[in-house]
């Protein structure tokens, strides 16, 4: 490869980084959801891009290890949020992942409970595992997650 094919490539490598705009929201899908284990408090968010990153969260959801197995961690980074929101788990939904920087948003969406309908009020922690593929993010890359909670 000459060194013109090398300046066309490093060119069309910065225009493709610079077309994703910062702050556009992230496609995602849930791979996995559940109960977590500790005590965590307001809700907090990690992102793996291997394995071994993967570990800081593992140990804090049961099955994680295994679901993180299956993940190809060369196309895509893994998020975990967790929080202590309890028998409120189902009515809470993942809004949108935006990244800002070298840090990503995750803004959860806190539905009200239909009327007529009770829950307990019981808090525990709860998870979810996200997928975002790789190249859905642009450098630098996230090393920080956010969480926000709102209300619906």
């Amino acid at each position: 490869m000459g060194r013109r094919h090398l300046i066309v490539a490093a060119a069309l490598v910065a225009a493709l980084t610079s077309a994703i705009p910062a702050g556009a929201a992230i496609v995602w899908s849930e791979l996995s959801r559940g109960t977590g284990t500790g005590s965590v408090g307001a809700p907090v968010g990690y992102v793996a891009y291997s394995r071994g990153q993967a570990a800081s969260f593992a140990a804090r959801i049961p099955g994680a290890k295994a679901r993180v197995w299956t993940v190809n961690f060369q196309k895509t980074t893994i998020v975990a949020v967790l929080g202590e929101f309890g028998c409120a788990d189902p009515r809470i939904s993942v809004a949108s992942i935006t990244q800002q920087s070298s840090s990503l948003l995750v803004v959860l969406k806190k539905y009200p409970l239909a009327k007529g309908r009770t829950e307990c009020s019981a808090l525990f922690p709860t998870y979810r595992l996200l997928e975002i593929g790789r190249s859905a993010l642009h450098r630098p890359l996230p090393t920080h997650v956010s969480v926000r909670l709102v209300s619906a």
